[in-house]
């Protein structure tokens, strides 16, 4: 913080701070050992006088003890307290009997340890005073007769062969030794802080010393910047400093020099450049004449070309109707042959001439932008579809994807925007020979200006393609340039494609970049401003952007039964998307259990579930006295055969969908089946007019596909698919332990779990294998099953690295 602010420390501190610092360690760690050793000695003093004392006392007490006789012990124990510190003196004899006590202490000092051999110490209940206690004992000398009848029932303790008589116990105050201890205390702690004053007062002179000259030299160098030549530094200083005086001094008056050698050299050279400028003034009026004409001159070119290749289309497009109905008649081999590269040539012919047409309206500006309103997922996946062909043929993957966070209609040219995609696809898909071309829509930018709502759209068209060297990068915008421009070029090709490109872009006030690497692809960015289509219109809701209207379907309550987690979440999602009340149940017994209790509008049953599949579900809840009786029942199934058609007829299914469902289908049917409950049975699979075009089967996962069938949904589709992966592992397992017990029932339900929900995630290898396994009978050779049980296998692996390599 500091740094950014242009503060630092001063030279002033530093000083202070390198003589302050090390004096204020030597002298605390001196304060501190001073002043520990005087607590130190004076706690061992007072310990010594303890002890010293109550030894003392315990000798001379000897007789007075054993005598029972207070007279003789009352003047030691009075002479005793005499003593320093002495607060109080207590006598006992051998039965624990205080015989006397000397001294404040109006509380007894009761015996401390009548166990111990030694003489102890303790502190006192208020932490204020040390207790002393040792033992009299009875000299050698002293016969026990002399004495008998003065003891009444002595007891003999014994120590060391030495009897022991009595205790005597010492108190001594720790007042005074407290009181000295805060004293050392604060006399050390004065002499430091003194110590540290001297020293930084010393400290704080010899900085000034330095920082009075520095800061002379600064404010002279701050006028000189300020442009003040003729300054000069005095600073008194010497040294070092004095050094940097003369030397700032010098550089002043070297740039007072340069500063009028600058002055006469400017002045010379202004008087130079107002002569130049006339010239040249004289020569723009005759440039501009030049280009003027030159620009009539252009534009009458661009013009021609525009009216002639206008003619020339003309007849091309009845050279070309004429040629498709010369190929509907009968032709020989070699002449359908004929017809079909004049038919090429020709198509190549005619986008010569658009490019050509195109490129000279931008030039004499007779393109307009038009702004109505356009969905824009219709317009993005009308321009994909038409090269889907030409990439299924090349092996290519080619996808599209829009942000769900931008709204459908928008306000622009839906026309200029398709050609737009077009250019960029196209030359995507042609310079592309193996991986993948990607279209991606995101949100730029959104905002309202004056009441109107724009969003600034990102549009992205990558490749992993042959590239593009940094040095061409910007010149395949230029018109009629070409990467390949040597004759063995493999590409055709105007080289007008991306000229009009960025034309168009930038009339649309946009921009068009190209990010790009030799031998691993490209990515073209068009940034496109539009606004918002922001009218209200009726009530009802457009399904996957087509024709189709759904009546906006009062909440509806509808049943789901599938035990495949997957799958529900592929179907509750759509149903929730359209304000459907969902219940949802993993077998056939949990859906006969929900009928039970509730009525729905409409019942959704996949055939193959544990516990009671569809087949079983289907009889008790069309038996009378249940609430749904009555109710539209549509089976979910992945098996569209005749014999199961005639298997759903009969158990009195109403309809079924084939897995994977398409939102479109499941709309259709909710749609279909909501105007009436009564309708007759009609059990015909429609498959949907959107369904996504048959796709590479050697890939492992198609991620077009699948989220086409999440219905554009890229999250929904992403986390159903690791969904998936991480339950691949287990269920691996199961078929393992179901192959070695040989229960073909159990691995036909495991395989056909994986497969739905395969299907709906778009993992196309992993759905082959399990179809394999899903499809073996009873009798089944074991060698077979396992062999189809490893193709499984390394499908789950190669789905589970494809997942990790998309995922990083």
């Amino acid at each position: 913080m500091k740094k950014r602010l242009g503060i630092g420390i001063g030279i002033n501190q530093k000083m202070v701070f390198i003589a302050v610092f090390p004096a204020a360690i030597v002298a605390l760690l001196l304060s501190l050992i001073y002043s520990i050793n005087q607590i130190n000695n004076a706690e061992q003093s007072l310990n010594d006088r303890g002890f010293s004392l109550s030894r003392q006392l315990a000798s001379a007490s000897e007789y007075g003890v054993y005598s029972r006789n207070p007279d003789i012990l009352y003047p030691l124990a009075n002479a005793a307290m005499q003593e320093i510190d002495v607060s109080s003196i207590s006598i006992y004899n051998i039965n624990g009997e205080m015989l006397i006590q000397s001294g404040t202490n109006k509380n007894k000092i009761k015996i401390l340890d009548s166990t111990q051999p030694h003489p102890i110490r303790t502190v006192s209940d208020d932490k204020n005073s040390w207790i002393f206690q040792s033992l009299i004992f009875q000299t050698d000398f002293i016969e026990d007769e002399l004495f008998s009848d003065t003891l009444s029932n002595p007891k003999e303790i014994k120590n060391n062969n030495r009897k022991i008589l009595g205790w005597v116990l010492v108190e001594l105050s720790l007042k005074r030794t407290k009181n000295l201890q805060k004293n050392t205390w604060v006399n050390s702690t004065t002499i430091a802080i003194f110590i540290l004053l001297i020293t930084a007062m010393t400290a704080i002179k010899l900085g000034q010393s330095i920082t009075k000259p520095v800061i002379t030299l600064k404010n002279t160098v701050n006028q000189l910047k300020d442009g003040n030549l003729d300054i000069q530094a005095d600073t008194d200083a010497g040294g070092e400093l004095k050094s940097l005086e003369i030397g700032i001094n010098a550089m002043a008056t070297t740039l007072k020099a340069s500063h009028d050698d600058l002055e006469d050299r400017i002045n010379q050279s202004t008087s130079e450049l107002r002569e130049t400028l006339i010239v040249l003034e004289d020569r723009n009026k005759q440039l501009s004449t030049a280009q003027h004409e030159a620009e009539s001159a252009n534009n009458a070119k661009s013009a021609f070309l525009a009216n002639i290749s206008h003619e020339v289309r003309t007849p091309l497009n009845g050279i070309y109707g004429f040629l498709q109905l010369l190929e509907k008649t009968d032709l020989e081999a070699t002449q359908k042959e004929f017809v079909e590269n004049i038919e090429i040539s020709t198509q190549s012919l005619l986008s010569l001439l658009n490019d050509i047409l195109d490129f000279s309206k931008l030039e004499i500006s007779q393109v307009h932008i038009n702004h109505k309103k356009f969905n824009l997922k219709k317009v993005l996946n009308e321009n994909i579809n038409l090269f889907y062909p030409i990439a299924f043929n090349k092996g290519l993957k080619l996808t599209s994807t829009i942000d769900k966070n931008i709204p459908n209609n928008i306000l622009g040219d839906a026309n200029r925007l398709a050609q737009i995609i077009k250019n960029l696809v196209s030359n995507s898909v042609k310079f592309t020979d193996n991986g993948e071309v990607t279209v991606k829509i995101s949100k730029q930018l959104e905002k309202i200006n004056e009441g109107k709502n724009s969003i600034t759209l990102n549009i992205q068209v990558s490749d992993t393609g042959i590239g593009i060297k940094k040095e061409d990068q910007q010149k395949i915008f230029q018109p009629f340039s070409q990467i390949e421009e040597n004759m063995n070029r493999q590409h055709d090709g105007t080289g007008l494609g991306l000229s009009i490109t960025k034309s168009i872009v930038e009339l649309m006030g946009g921009s068009i970049t190209v990010n790009s690497d030799l031998h691993k692809g490209s990515c073209f960015s068009v940034i496109l401003p539009f606004e918002i289509d922001s009218k209200k219109h009726e009530v009802t809701n457009t399904l996957n952007s087509d024709n189709l209207i759904v009546n906006n379907i009062s909440s509806r309550n509808i049943l789901l039964a599938d035990d495949n987690i997957i799958n529900r979440q592929f179907l509750s999602t759509w149903l929730c998307k359209i304000n459907m009340h969902v219940d949802e149940a993993s077998n056939g017994e949990e859906a006969i259990s929900y009928c039970s209790k509730n009525q729905y509008d409409l019942i959704f049953l996949d055939l193959h579930m544990p516990k009671i599949d569809g087949l079983e579900a289907i009889k008790t809840i069309r038996n009378h006295s249940q609430p749904n009786s009555k109710t539209p029942i549509i089976a979910i199934t992945a098996d569209d055969t005749k014999n199961t058609r005639k298997r759903l007829q009969k158990a009195k299914f109403d309809e079924f969908l084939i897995k994977p469902v398409l939102e479109k289908d499941l709309l259709l049917t909710i749609n279909k089946w909501d105007k009436s409950n009564t309708k007759k049975s009609c059990l015909t699979k429609k498959p949907s007019p959107h369904n996504p075009p048959e796709r590479n089967k050697a890939v492992i996962v198609d991620e077009d596909l699948g989220i086409k069938i999440a219905s554009e949904n890229k999250e929904l589709w992403l986390n159903s698919l690791e969904t998936l992966v991480s339950r691949l592992d287990t269920q691996k397992t199961d078929i393992k332990q179901a192959i070695d017990d040989s229960d073909t029932n159990i691995i036909r339900r495991i395989s056909h779990n994986i497969a739905g929900a395969a299907s709906y995630c778009g993992a196309t290898k992993l759905l082959q294998a399990t179809k394999q396994l899903e499809g073996i009978k009873t009798n089944t050779d074991k060698s077979i099953i396992s062999s189809k049980f490893e193709r499984l296998s390394l499908a789950i692996s190669d789905t589970k690295k494809w997942l990790e390599e998309y995922n990083q």
